[in-house]
């Protein structure tokens, strides 16, 4: 400063010539008007005090002229000042208010000319009073920023929280110490902050409800996040549970193929299920559907996993008895000796066994779809026709007739065709049973001549005959055992009706032979019943029945009334014998087939009915044979309208077609996710989404028999999913837009202290260097010590509003573009690290680089550069900017002291620095790709690249 007011006062210098170039001339001017001058020394003495007259009046006019600069500057100032969105206030060493802005009135609901010397304790409670003047205490003690958090008493409906920010002010001669505070409005802020927390309550809590288990992981598969349930089963703790340590519940003979499994899905990045095993907290294992969705930033990354634990033990269980119990229906009914088939509305073949097919001479699959007409023939079918119309009326219906047989005989067949109702007892269609009954036939002939015989003998031998189920203590009576007896048919006959019909004194006699016959015993005995109050001789024999497990199931017996016919029993026992033996070996092995048919029949309809998801049976040509109540409510149908119909006439859709065609040729199943269908007709539903698996049937032959059917709909998950990703679309809209916006307010800011602050102070600097100069030697003393002062405040103000200028928005970024202003930054940050050497590599043309990206650049750089030169401890830090192809890349490098990337990591996989965070966001924010390698000793490396359109634009940043 000294040199420069010795400068000043040079006569030699410009200015100081100047300044004497227009005294003498106004000088020259008043001396024409006032006549010529006296002796020489005297006009010269006269002439210079006129001279340095005119230069003072001059220096006087410049001097106003800047205090009027300096007015303007200040009324800018104020009016910034006044303006601000943020409350600023000056304060006395005890709390009382100096200077408020209109912002800061505004927040404590006053008007600014009753706020000056009101303390500003009389607006908190007595709490954050005592947090007020530890605040001011220490700003004044410490003379240090201090920072706080107090909440206004509610006026006006209005209980403001503010967090208060502040210093010391500049000393000014004659006034005390004041502390200049910024006044922030947090209120918004806080409630925000409750709100979300309510949310993040709100969620856990719902989570908690789910039955399912959920979980959260980061983008490397590390779990952040487990809901409650999964405690429950397992017993484990979060801290345990936390990153892999979840992976201590897998069975061990799964682990390794979940890891592997595991590790391709982090690869690929996509959607993943599987099934596998997790043990409880007693130590049992249960089976798990795992099901994992990835979401992705908007360079495609994946940094979150959501998925859920849905405990399908019970279901495994149940399907594989439902296979088990399909194998052994389809082996039951094929072993079965008997024709079964089973035929809808339309008379149509749709299931039929083996030996169905062998009598024709065909296979199953060929006979599956065809008409009753095509297979029987025109005949038959006019033959039978009114049977089926009969069964297909909901009556069941029983014939005999003589069918031609492959070899082209005709035998005789025993055809039952039983209705099968829905749930709404509505006929589907109807079961068919056949018997080969030819030789059977051939039998009955003999049989009935032998029955006839039988007949006439019984009625002339008096013998009847009899049958028992023990289980049931049910008795079946001849009609010529009711006749012995004198009971008549009709009368539900138990073991005590028998009793109560045989003569009393032998009562205790049969039933002891009896008991002893049930232990093993023979069971032939004579005793006396009473047939309206006569006695009657009878003769009973028995034989005790086995089921194949070798349980008693029951007995058949015979009653001879002896009375007259006894002679007779042998022979006709012998012969009774032989032909219940013969229908008792058929009828066993019919009832046990029909039985384990019936209840295979049973457990698939239960499952069928019972099952919440809809399902739907297709055969091989995708015709409907049956679908659940659920599938039939999705599609607004009634459950009766599916069958006979083909499921691409209801739901025409190409694409799937060709899905099922490949399924029913490969025999593999398929399986997708959140599939797009809308209804044909029903297209005010709009657009659906569907989870949906296709799985094929094999029969004997390992060909696609049947096609199962099973949908999902996940529309509304869809819908909130497309929600959510608009949201956060909008929201790094906004970002971007405030980031923009900011660095817009500063490049304001900065071109006006450029302007005007910076203009003013510099004009005001050389008038006051000038008045110095000029100053009489008398004053000189005191007045230029005081002048200096000021000058070097100017001066230092001069350059603090550069600096300032600077690091709002460097001017030379908007006048000379990026690459003037990174190589004008690197210089200037050499100067303040003179021990970093910067090498600048920049491989592209100012054209190049996109106008909205400049400024991106300029801020990333200065932020990496600022970190290099307080951490990195290096000697060199480099910087490349070039464009590859369709890229901008940015990278700065060092080659420091590094240190390790884990360790400045949170738990939700972010970055903890603010330097580095700051870097990271500006980048994502304006469409470009944030990379960090970085390991102790080894230096730090920051890269970014912008992909770029045809026109030379960012390509994926929407919000531009």
């Amino acid at each position: 400063m000294k040199k420069n007011n010795n400068e000043n006062r040079n006569p030699a210098s410009a200015e100081w010539k100047e300044y004497r170039r227009l005294a003498e001339k106004i000088l020259a001017r008043n001396t024409e008007t006032k006549g010529a001058p006296g002796p020489k020394e005297s006009a010269a003495l006269i002439h210079e005090l006129e001279v340095h007259q005119v230069e003072l009046e001059l220096q006087n006019r410049e001097l106003q002229q800047a205090q009027l600069d300096a007015e303007l500057a200040r009324h800018k100032y104020f009016t910034l000042y006044d303006l601000a969105p943020v409350g600023y206030a000056t304060f006395a060493p005890g709390g009382a208010i100096q200077e408020i802005n209109l912002t800061g009135a505004a927040l404590l609901r006053e008007e600014r000319k009753d706020l000056i010397k009101r303390p500003f304790q009389t607006f908190l409670g007595v709490d954050d009073n005592s947090v007020f003047n530890h605040f001011l205490k220490n700003i004044f003690s410490e003379e240090a920023p201090q920072r706080c958090e107090v909440t206004l008493k509610p006026k006006r409906g209005y209980p403001a929280r503010l967090r208060l920010e502040g210093g010391l002010s500049e000393p000014v001669v004659g006034e005390g110490l004041k502390c200049q505070v910024a006044l922030l409005d947090l209120t918004e802020q806080k409630q925000a902050e409750q709100a979300l927390r309510e949310s993040r309550e709100r969620f856990e809590t719902l989570v908690d409800t789910i039955p399912d288990i959920s979980f959260e992981a980061d983008g490397a598969g590390n779990i952040t996040f487990v809901s409650r349930q999964w405690t429950v089963f397992t017993g484990m703790t979060f801290e345990e549970t936390f990153n892999r340590g979840w992976m201590k519940a897998l069975h061990p003979e799964e682990t390794e193929a979940v890891i592997a499994r595991r590790r391709e899905a982090l690869q690929n990045g996509e959607f993943a299920e599987e099934r596998y095993r997790l043990r409880a907290a007693d130590g049992s294992y249960r089976w798990f559907l795992v099901k994992a969705l990835p979401t992705r930033n908007e360079t495609g990354k994946v940094i979150r996993w959501t998925g859920s634990l849905t405990d399908v033990d019970d279901l495994i269980r149940t399907q594989e008895a439902l296979r088990l119990r399909e194998s052994e229906l389809n082996l039951v009914m094929d072993a079965v000796p008997a024709l079964i088939a089973w035929v809808d509305l339309e008379g149509r073949y749709r299931q039929v066994n083996k030996n169905y097919a062998d009598w024709f001479g065909r296979s199953p699959a060929e006979i599956r779809g065809l008409h009753m007409r095509d297979l029987l023939g025109e005949v038959q079918w006019e033959a039978i026709q009114g049977y089926v119309e009969r069964a297909l009326a909901g009556e069941s219906v029983h014939y005999e007739r003589q069918l031609p047989y492959r070899g082209g005989e005709s035998r005789w067949i025993e055809a039952t065709y039983t209705p099968d109702f829905d749930e709404r007892h509505r006929v589907r269609g109807f079961v068919v049973h056949v018997m080969d009954i030819e030789e059977r036939k051939k039998i009955d002939k003999e049989l009935n001549d032998s029955r006839d015989d039988l007949n006439r003998a019984q009625t002339v031998a008096h013998i009847g005959n009899w049958r028992m189920d023990i289980r049931r203590n049910e008795l079946f009576w001849s009609a010529e055992t009711h006749r012995i007896f004198g009971i008549p048919p009709g009368i539900p006959m138990t073991y005590e009706t028998f009793l109560s019909a045989i003569h009393p004194e032998d009562r205790a006699t049969v039933d002891r032979q009896w008991q002893e016959a049930l232990n093993g015993s023979p069971y032939d005995i004579e005793h006396r019943i009473v047939v309206a109050g006569r006695e009657k001789w009878v003769r009973e024999r028995a034989e005790l029945e086995f089921d194949p497990e070798g349980a008693l199931s029951g007995a058949f017996g015979t009653v001879q009334d002896i009375t007259e016919l006894k002679a007779a029993e042998e022979a006709i026992k012998a012969a009774r014998d032989e032909l219940e033996l013969r229908v008792q070996e058929r009828t066993v092995e019919l009832e046990e087939a029909n039985r384990h048919l019936a209840e295979q029949s049973r457990i698939l309809e239960s499952f069928f009915k019972d099952t919440i998801t809809p399902l739907v049976l297709l055969d091989r040509d995708f015709n409907f044979i049956r679908v659940n109540e659920a599938y039939a409510r999705a599609c607004q149908r009634a459950v009766t309208d599916f069958p006979g119909h083909n499921h691409f006439e209801f739901f025409p859709h190409e694409e799937n077609a060709a899905i099922f065609r490949r399924v029913v040729e490969t025999g593999i199943p398929y399986q997708t996710f959140a599939k797009p269908f809308e209804y044909p007709d029903h297209p005010e539903w709009g657009v659906t989404y569907w989870d949906w698996i296709l799985t094929p049937l094999p029969d004997d032959r390992g060909k696609t028999a049947f096609l199962v059917f099973s949908l999902e709909e996940v529309t509304d998950r869809q819908v909130a999913e497309e929600a959510l990703r608009n949201s956060e679309r909008q929201l790094r809209s906004l970002a971007d837009h405030l980031l923009y916006a900011q660095e817009n307010e500063r490049k304001r800011i900065a071109r006006d202290m450029h302007d005007s602050l910076g203009a003013s102070l510099s004009a005001l600097k050389y008038k006051m260097e000038d008045l110095v100069h000029n100053l009489s030697a008398r004053d000189s003393g005191k007045i230029e010590e005081t002048l200096g002062s000021l000058i070097r405040i100017i001066q230092d103000t001069i350059g603090e509003a550069r600096r300032m200028q600077n690091a709002l928005r460097p001017p030379l970024l908007d006048d000379l573009g990026i690459l003037p202003t990174l190589s004008w930054f690197s210089r200037e940050f050499q100067k303040r690290y003179p021990g970093i050497a910067v090498e600048q590599r920049l491989d592209v043309r100012e054209e190049e680089v996109p106008e909205l990206l400049k400024l991106m650049i300029f801020r990333i750089t200065q932020e990496a550069l600022d970190n290099i030169g307080r951490h990195a401890r290096t000697a060199q830090a480099r910087i490349y900017l070039g464009k590859e192809k369709d890229l901008l890349r940015l990278t700065i490098r060092d080659n420091g002291a590094g240190f390790d990337q884990k360790e400045i990591m949170n738990q939700a996989g972010e970055l903890k620095g603010m330097g580095l965070s700051r870097i990271k966001e500006r980048a994502e924010l304006s469409g470009g790709a944030f990379s960090l390698k970085s390991s102790p000793g080894q230096g730090t490396v920051i890269e970014i690249s912008w992909p770029l359109n045809r026109r030379g634009e960012v390509s994926n940043n929407g919000q531009h």
